[in-house]
Protein backbone atom coordinates (compact mmCIF):
# COMPACT_ATOMS: atom_id res chain seq x y z
CA UNK A 1 0.00 0.00 0.00
CA UNK A 2 1.30 3.41 -0.90
CA UNK A 3 1.92 5.74 2.01
CA UNK A 4 1.20 8.99 0.16
CA UNK A 5 -1.98 9.79 2.06
CA UNK A 6 -0.74 8.58 5.41
CA UNK A 7 -0.95 5.26 7.15
CA UNK A 8 -3.41 6.15 9.86
CA UNK A 9 -6.47 4.10 10.64
CA UNK A 10 -8.66 6.86 9.17
CA UNK A 11 -6.63 6.91 5.94
CA UNK A 12 -7.04 3.14 5.62
CA UNK A 13 -10.80 3.46 6.15
CA UNK A 14 -11.05 6.05 3.37
CA UNK A 15 -8.92 3.89 1.09
CA UNK A 16 -11.09 0.86 1.74
CA UNK A 17 -14.21 2.93 1.04
CA UNK A 18 -13.02 4.18 -2.39
CA UNK A 19 -13.56 0.96 -4.39
CA UNK A 20 -16.84 0.14 -2.66
CA UNK A 21 -18.29 3.57 -3.41
CA UNK A 22 -16.96 3.66 -6.98
CA UNK A 23 -18.29 0.17 -7.72
CA UNK A 24 -21.72 1.00 -6.32
CA UNK A 25 -22.05 4.40 -8.03
CA UNK A 26 -19.91 3.83 -11.12
CA UNK A 27 -17.64 6.76 -10.34
CA UNK A 28 -15.95 8.68 -7.55
CA UNK A 29 -14.51 12.14 -7.19
CA UNK A 30 -12.80 14.32 -4.62
CA UNK A 31 -16.14 15.80 -3.58
CA UNK A 32 -17.43 12.34 -2.58
CA UNK A 33 -14.55 11.87 -0.15
CA UNK A 34 -14.87 15.43 1.09
CA UNK A 35 -18.61 15.09 1.76
CA UNK A 36 -18.48 11.69 3.46
CA UNK A 37 -15.27 12.05 5.48
CA UNK A 38 -14.93 15.81 5.88
CA UNK A 39 -11.40 15.87 4.45
CA UNK A 40 -9.89 18.72 2.45
CA UNK A 41 -9.73 18.75 -1.32
CA UNK A 42 -5.98 18.14 -1.14
CA UNK A 43 -6.45 15.12 1.15
CA UNK A 44 -9.18 13.69 -1.08
CA UNK A 45 -6.85 14.01 -4.08
CA UNK A 46 -4.04 12.34 -2.14
CA UNK A 47 -6.34 9.47 -1.14
CA UNK A 48 -7.42 8.90 -4.74
CA UNK A 49 -3.84 9.05 -5.99
CA UNK A 50 -2.74 6.63 -3.30
CA UNK A 51 -5.47 4.18 -4.32
CA UNK A 52 -4.56 4.60 -8.00
CA UNK A 53 -0.89 3.93 -7.29
CA UNK A 54 -1.79 0.44 -6.08
CA UNK A 55 -4.76 -0.21 -8.39
CA UNK A 56 -4.15 1.71 -11.64
CA UNK A 57 -6.69 -0.28 -13.65
CA UNK A 58 -9.59 0.21 -11.22
CA UNK A 59 -10.24 3.88 -11.96
CA UNK A 60 -10.02 5.94 -15.14
CA UNK A 61 -10.27 9.73 -15.06
CA UNK A 62 -12.89 11.26 -17.34
CA UNK A 63 -11.87 14.75 -18.43
CA UNK A 64 -15.39 15.59 -19.60
CA UNK A 65 -17.04 14.45 -16.35
CA UNK A 66 -14.12 15.51 -14.11
CA UNK A 67 -14.43 12.36 -12.06
CA UNK A 68 -12.94 8.87 -11.86
CA UNK A 69 -14.94 6.10 -13.51
CA UNK A 70 -14.86 2.60 -12.04
CA UNK A 71 -13.10 0.24 -14.44
CA UNK A 72 -12.22 -2.42 -11.91
CA UNK A 73 -13.86 -5.77 -11.22
CA UNK A 74 -17.65 -6.00 -11.34
CA UNK A 75 -17.76 -7.35 -7.79
CA UNK A 76 -15.58 -7.02 -4.73
CA UNK A 77 -15.24 -10.42 -3.16
CA UNK A 78 -14.98 -10.91 0.55
CA UNK A 79 -11.60 -12.59 0.00
CA UNK A 80 -10.27 -9.56 -1.90
CA UNK A 81 -11.52 -7.23 0.81
CA UNK A 82 -9.96 -9.43 3.50
CA UNK A 83 -6.65 -9.57 1.66
CA UNK A 84 -6.54 -5.79 1.28
CA UNK A 85 -7.43 -5.30 4.94
CA UNK A 86 -4.67 -7.66 6.06
CA UNK A 87 -2.15 -5.95 3.78
CA UNK A 88 -3.12 -2.58 5.24
CA UNK A 89 -2.67 -3.86 8.79
CA UNK A 90 0.71 -5.36 7.92
CA UNK A 91 1.92 -2.01 6.60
Amino acid sequence: MSNRSGNTWFARVRRDWIPRYALKHGSIGRRDLMDVFGVSSAQASADLQSYLADHPKHLTYSLSLKTYLWTGPKTLTAQAAWSEAMAAIAN
